[in-house]
């Protein structure tokens, strides 16, 4: 065993971390519960595949003035495709772009980017 982390992000993962995202957020800031069919949304997820991925591990690190220490932070970059029908996740992604996902997001990490594929002619 190598001791890699995995740099993979089956669309249902990244489903379940904008759902949570979307769900704080709404709560804490909206006007309570966000009113989606979470389990439903999570089990049409499992329907979409990875099609292409340059997904890879990095590690960073930067310098805390409040603990007076190192922080080791690390996430994954790069690109996926996804196949298959993404149509009602997208207004959950486009609130993600602007919100980001997972953790760390106060310090600018979890960005995520809806692009499209070009058109084969």
């Amino acid at each position: 065993m190598d001791n890699k982390l995995k740099a993979d992000l089956p669309f249902h993962i990244l489903i379940r971390a904008a759902l949570r995202r979307a769900s704080a957020l709404i709560a804490f800031y909206g006007h309570g519960e966000l009113e989606i069919d979470f389990k439903g949304l999570v089990e049409a997820a499992e329907n979409v595949a990875i099609e292409a991925s340059t997904l890879n591990w990095h590690d960073w690190q930067r310098y805390s003035f409040r603990q007076k220490d190192k922080m080791f932070l690390g996430g994954i970059i790069g690109s996926v495709t996804y196949a298959g029908d993404i149509a009602p996740f997208l207004p959950l992604i486009t609130f993600c772009e602007k919100t980001h996902i997972g953790k760390q997001t106060a310090f600018g990490l979890g960005k995520i980017k809806i692009g499209t594929m070009p058109e084969t002619p």
